[in-house]
């Protein structure tokens, strides 16, 4: 056989084995940082708030597009995987109670007591006056401070700064490398020009699990939505009442 055709073969030959052991040890360095990911994943997990039952008080700031709404003292209850019950009062100092709201995972109750009117949706409302397909699962996630989507599989991660950074094609985690409390988390779907970013503080030891007392939601599609929650008087695993009654001569709206 022609020498030059021999060192032909045998030149394809080790190219062929060196690309081959290349990609070998990428799919390794893949397998073990997927592998890496999903332990700090599993250990953020750990942390998570979790409760049967759950009740707090918020004061909330709500502004859309930058023009902020007057903000509200609310009275939460939650029974997990089932109901979230809110009373609302204006953030003036005084007790009264304007708005009440009863929340299950195909439905919005809500009560305006000062016009004397109430509302009976299905839960797609929400999703449309947020334009954001947020469901009941995911609703309760942002509550009690974990991240979305909550069925995320991050693949890839570093540390910075203490702080492990988490990562897929379409979400971001950021906690503390220490205690693994989330600090912010963000979804951006660039397709539907759709972005969720939820930035979590202040937090204190519920229950042995991270509670973020402060979180700051931000909503973004064709408007944005912010919503600055600051939550106090956190009690877990209780018998809870979620009274809910329309009174005569309320009008139901469309």
């Amino acid at each position: 056989m022609n020498k030059k055709i021999v060192l032909f073969v045998l030149l394809l030959g080790s190219l062929y084995y060196m690309s081959a052991c290349k990609a070998s040890r990428e799919a390794k360095k893949n397998t073990t940082a997927e592998k890496e990911t999903a332990l700090i994943q599993a250990r953020i997990n750990e942390h998570l708030f979790d409760a049967n039952s759950f009740s707090t008080k918020m004061k909330v700031k709500f502004a859309e597009n930058g023009k902020s709404q007057i903000p509200v003292n609310v009275t939460l209850r939650m029974q997990r995987d089932s109901a979230i019950w809110i009373s609302v009062a204006p953030a003036l100092g005084i007790s009264i109670e304007v708005a009440r709201g009863l929340i299950t995972p195909d439905s919005l109750w809500l009560i305006d007591k000062i016009n004397k009117r109430y509302y009976a949706k299905d839960f797609a409302y929400i999703q449309n006056f947020i334009q954001y397909p947020l469901d009941f699962a995911q609703l309760q996630a942002l509550l009690w401070g974990a991240y979305l989507p909550i069925d995320a599989n991050f693949s890839r991660n570093k540390i910075a700064d203490g702080t492990y950074v988490l990562e897929n094609e379409n979400a971001t985690l950021f906690a503390n490398a220490e205690n693994f409390a989330i600090s912010s988390f963000m979804v951006e779907e660039k397709a539907k020009n759709r972005f969720l970013q939820a930035q979590y503080s202040d937090y204190e030891s519920i229950d042995n699990k991270n509670f973020a007392t402060e979180r700051h939601l931000i909503f973004t599609n064709q408007n944005k939505y912010d919503l600055y929650l600051t939550f106090s008087k956190i009690a877990t695993n209780l018998s809870l009442e979620m009274p809910f009654k329309v009174s005569d001569g309320y009008t139901k709206m469309d």
